[in-house]
């Protein structure tokens, strides 16, 4: 039987790191790798999720026509670093009615000796 809807391009980790901001961009990609733009007054979020698959925090990138960058601070890591364990990253595009594609999913992982 065949998937019906939007499959996540692919699923990936996060490393978090105690004192460190989280710093990255993605190219405008569609799911077959292929380049594409972004419409003007798209929008992206990073959601992380606890264990129970709460949200413990959502921060917003910054997208252009040709990528999305990311670029949140440790301060706003911090209370987050010893309870996020998944993430989900989506982009909105402004149509109408709005079209959401999780771009990214996957785990969180720690990098600063943190267990």
């Amino acid at each position: 039987m065949p998937d019906l809807g939007w499959d996540p391009i692919t699923t990936a980790s996060v490393i978090l790191s105690k004192g460190a901001d989280l710093v990255f961009n993605l190219p405008a990609t569609d799911a077959s790798g292929n380049t594409v733009t972004w419409p003007v007054g798209s929008t992206s979020t990073i959601t992380f999720y606890n264990k129970a698959k709460t949200a413990v925090l959502t921060k917003a990138g910054v997208v252009t026509p040709n990528r999305i960058d990311y670029i949140v601070q440790s301060e706003d890591l911090a209370p987050i670093l010893s309870t996020a364990s998944t993430f989900d990253l989506l982009i909105t595009l402004p149509q109408s009615p709005t079209q959401e594609f999780m771009l990214y999913t996957g785990s969180v992982k720690r990098k600063d000796g943190a267990k």
